[in-house]
């Protein structure tokens, strides 16, 4: 039994601590991946067991003043992550070609690793998609893909934050906080009511922006469906595209109204 503790010890020391970036490790939420696993957990258990049997007998929450500030900080914090990612890196120093993760104390490389980690906490906060869909009742938009765009994200954006908080994979994060400004100003106006439908003549472009997305992303160097290994010590992690399925379920690809 001691040599077995003892042994996990060390595994557990070898991936979380040994293989982890000594400059984020630290971080809110990085050292063990326990909290985020537990706030998943709650997550999916609040999504699929407890809130609808809480809200089963109980009306639709009105929550338009919420959802519209809700809207509005995903909103900024998508567009300060975008700008981030250009001005620290890709219209800066980052190759377009193969751009390596900056493992230096440099205020520029820096500056990279805490965009990463804003990028990971953004996710763990779009964890609340689902909970205004449960108690509003919109049940019928919580589905597998929904939740499992929801879920894998925050896992792979702490992943990145932990062992990777930088480099080519960034390019994703970028273009993928592009869409969430796009994704969130929508949401935001069509949650201010039915006199702002007129505004949002535009939702068909969004299907298009969302598949457009996936292109970049499919087009990095991969080896068997895996990043290529630009870091030759690391694993890297490359992130699922579940945007055209997550717009779906969210009313997006639809001529239904959203309320």
């Amino acid at each position: 039994m001691a040599l077995s503790n003892s042994s996990f010890a060390k595994t557990y020391n070898h991936l979380f601590v040994e293989l982890a970036d000594p400059r984020t490790n630290d971080w809110f939420m990085i050292r063990s991946p326990i909290p985020g696993l537990t706030i998943l957990s709650l997550y999916l258990y609040f999504s699929l067991k407890w809130g609808p049997r809480f809200m089963a007998d109980k009306k639709p929450l009105q929550l338009q003043k919420t959802l519209v500030v809700y809207n509005f900080i995903q909103v900024l914090v998508s567009i300060w992550i975008f700008y981030e990612g250009l001005d620290a890196g890709w219209l800066r120093k980052y190759s377009w070609k193969c751009q390596p993760v900056d493992f230096s104390d440099s205020p520029e490389a820096m500056r990279v690793a805490r965009g990463v980690y804003i990028y990971f906490l953004a996710k763990m906060t779009e964890l609340l998609d689902t909970i205004f869909f449960v108690v509003r009742k919109k049940d019928r938009q919580i589905t597998f893909l929904h939740l499992y765009h929801h879920t894998v994200m925050p896992m792979i954006s702490w992943g990145v934050t932990k062992y990777y908080p930088g480099g080519h994979g960034t390019l994703i994060g970028v273009i993928n906080s592009f869409v969430h400004i796009i994704m969130y100003t929508y949401y935001m106006l069509a949650a201010l009511g039915p006199k702002y439908q007129r505004y949002l003549f535009w939702k068909r472009h969004i299907t298009t922006l969302q598949m457009a997305y996936g292109k970049p992303a499919s087009k990095e160097p991969t080896t068997n469906g895996v990043t290529k290994d630009i870091n030759a010590n690391r694993v890297d992690i490359k992130k699922p595209n579940g945007y055209y399925a997550n717009g779906h379920q969210n009313g997006l690809h639809t001529d239904k109204k959203v309320n």
